[in-house]
């Protein structure tokens, strides 16, 4: 395992960075940041070994998202927490959403999307001051 020092958006940028390497192994996060919800509890007197030992598991599923520009270039991208989509014109964009096979918008005229997991949403949903 990777144990992982540091806050909550410190594990969102190691996990991304496993992807990329094609080297997934466990993380076990260990709060040194401010917030740590999605963090283990930092305790200098408790054996490591030990604590990553007796750690629950917890999958995430990362995004992937595969963006087609109106020049027709593709850019894939991996995410543990979010990805944002945003217009780089005046004008508004016209965004198709698919997840999988599945067109979920046909077309959403917007200035962006965002599309966020479970440990993404709950960020923004703590940054909001609501509920964990």
């Amino acid at each position: 395992a990777a144990v992982v020092p540091g806050g909550d958006g410190y594990l969102p940028q190691v996990l991304p960075a496993m992807l990329e390497a094609r080297r997934v192994i466990p993380a076990y996060g260990m709060n040194l940041g401010t917030v740590g919800f999605l963090m283990n509890r930092y305790d200098k007197r408790a054996a490591l070994q030990a604590r990553v030992n007796k750690a629950r598991r917890w999958t995430i599923s990362p995004l992937r998202v595969e963006a087609v520009t109106q020049d027709g270039d593709t850019h894939v991208l991996n995410a543990i927490n979010e990805i944002s989509l945003l217009r780089e014109t005046r004008q508004t964009a016209k965004i198709e959403v698919t997840v999988g096979d599945r067109v979920r918008i046909r077309e959403l005229v917007c200035d962006g999307v965002l599309v966020a997991t479970p440990a993404g949403s709950t960020a923004y949903n703590l940054s909001a001051q609501g509920p964990i």
